[in-house]
């Protein structure tokens, strides 16, 4: 089990202030914030290991995000950093505009000295 970092909600507002720009310039440009085992659940749909990731991130058209709020907090007693919840609105081609949800579960890399995301959940609302 990993120790929570001092400044793990330093981390998670990294990411928050980093991941979505990127995520619109080019959805491959986020793949480094993910590690080999990551899973991410897009709408209920699981994507394991930064393959299906990228296979799954090939397939989505554009996507615009505004943030309109997020919150951090720590997970003690686990193998997470931190937990970021992030919400807001998306915008997909054809103007369609739905809020969404999600949430990225943090942990240290352990072959690198750097935070990835382990879990992430993205919903649609």
């Amino acid at each position: 089990m990993s120790e929570p970092l001092e400044d793990s909600v330093g981390i998670g507002q990294t990411i928050l202030l980093q991941y979505f720009p990127h995520f619109m310039e080019s959805h491959n440009e986020v793949l480094h914030f993910y590690g080999s085992n990551s899973v991410l659940c897009w709408n209920g749909e699981n994507y394991n290991g930064i393959e299906e990731i990228r296979e799954f991130f090939n397939q989505l058209p554009e996507i615009s995000f505004q943030v309109s709020g997020f919150e951090v907090q720590t997970v003690p007693n686990t193998s997470l950093w931190t937990m970021l919840i992030v919400f807001g609105t998306s915008e997909a081609p054809g103007n369609i505009i739905r809020d969404f949800h999600s949430t990225f579960y943090i942990e240290s890399d352990p072959n690198e000295k750097r935070a990835i995301i382990r879990y992430h959940t993205f919903q649609t609302v």
